[in-house]
């Protein structure tokens, strides 16, 4: 895994509450609004866990 220094500055912190990682089978999403719908259309990366196409 590489570290934050390898990438630039961190903008923010944030902390949550524990939680469950539930398996993909029990796993429900809420849908997708219009507005992302819309985003996808245009191409837009929604998913910061999505690979790139190409390395960086």
């Amino acid at each position: 895994m590489m570290g934050l220094a390898q990438h630039g500055q961190g903008l923010a912190e944030t902390r949550t509450r524990v939680f469950e990682v539930l398996p993909r089978h029990q796993y429900a999403a809420a849908q997708q609004t219009r507005l992302t719908q819309s985003f996808i259309r245009q191409g837009a990366r929604m998913f910061t866990f999505v690979s790139p196409t190409h390395p960086y």
